[in-house]
């Protein structure tokens, strides 16, 4: 009885993480500058960000750049977004988050986040709570005619989780946290300037991640999606329908289920190493559907100069909580706006 007494009186923690984060222009493709989904218990912080055709906002060149080939389109475009969040409350589960800020280009970098847990770990894995994609690194030649803050056509963008690794008293846990990125060219007449640097761009990582110390391990689901898409040049592209999301043929309702990695390779069988102006990118595990996708499109109506082709690769780490888990979505239409001193402007969206 004494037992039962202690058990029915242990405190229970929510523990809160993310399950998808999805955007789409209302308008047009464009470059990738800043993408932005962070987790908190006030709510989702959110921005989207494609360069000066989406924040309407002037480039003054440097001296002895020629506007002929650095051109910019300065337009308004709005962003539609997408977040899916859980939470539960359980006295069996705790979690602890930490944050760890990478730059990455080409060649890939590497970080990682040390919490202490609130007692001796018995099983412990990792998530991504949110993550901060930022473009506007300084390139890695050095000034040069094209300004990063206003993005690049992304050939990969991933985050990666690696294990768990435990001190000797099991209170101390240790993420790496991998990211990559590298870009394409336009091959457009009138980016040159964008062109001759994509091989010096670099990204800013800001990567949340949680670390969930519970009684059972976490079964882990490989996510994989691609899609091609056709076009000929001159034509009126046909819209880009998404692929049919992936079965995971598992009951999620009482289950943790995040994202310990998201990947995206674009444009692959390009044979010029072209990159993507996406329309929509994102990740989701849709929980009362068991089913989870990875998406990406370039559609664009008028500024669509080629075909589409990605591949998505993530993977999914999943337990039963054994207790109600309540769920969430957030959609809402977002402005790409900056600040004064050209830092994105975020949303914050209460849960």
């Amino acid at each position: 009885m004494l037992l039962l007494a202690v058990l029915a009186c242990r405190e229970k923690e929510e523990i809160l993480w993310l399950e998808g984060s999805r955007y789409g222009w209302e308008h047009f493709n464009h470059r990738l500058a800043h993408w932005e989904t962070r987790l908190g218990p006030d709510g989702v912080d959110v921005a989207v960000i494609g360069g000066t055709s989406t924040t309407d906002r002037e480039t003054v060149l440097p001296d002895g750049c020629a506007p002929e080939t650095c051109a910019e389109l300065p337009a308004a475009d709005n962003a539609n977004v997408l977040v899916r969040w859980a939470r539960a409350e359980t006295a069996s589960w705790h979690a602890v988050r930490g944050t760890t800020t990478i730059v990455a280009g080409a060649d890939g970098a590497t970080g990682s986040v040390k919490v202490q847990l609130p007692k001796k770990a018995r099983s412990v894995f990792a998530v991504i709570e949110g993550f901060a994609i930022d473009g506007g690194e300084p390139l890695t030649g050095g000034d040069a005619c094209y300004a990063p803050e206003n993005g690049w056509l992304p050939t990969v963008l991933a985050i990666g989780l690696g294990d768990v690794d435990l001190s000797d008293d099991g209170m101390e846990a240790t993420v790496n946290v991998s990211a990559y990125a590298t870009a394409g060219k336009t091959l457009e007449d009138t980016r040159q300037c964008v062109d001759v640097v994509v091989d010096q761009a670099q990204f800013r990582f800001d990567v949340d991640v949680l670390v969930v110390e519970g009684t059972a391990n976490a079964s882990v689901l490989p996510v994989e999606q691609s899609a091609a898409y056709e076009y000929e040049y001159g034509t009126v592209p046909d819209p880009q329908e998404e692929p049919p999301p992936i079965e995971l043929n598992k009951d999620l309702s009482r289950s943790f289920a995040g994202w310990s990695r998201i990947a995206w390779r674009f444009d692959q069988k390009d044979p010029d190493l072209r990159g993507a102006y996406l329309r929509t990118l994102g990740f989701e595990v849709v929980a009362e559907d068991g089913t989870a996708t990875g998406i990406a499109s370039n559609y664009s109506p008028i500024t669509q100069l080629s075909g589409f082709d990605y591949v998505f690769e993530g993977t999914l780490q999943v337990v039963d909580l054994g207790t109600d888990v309540t769920r969430g979505t957030i959609e809402e239409t977002v402005p790409a706006a900056l600040d004064a001193d050209g830092a994105p402007i975020v949303t914050t969206f209460p849960l």
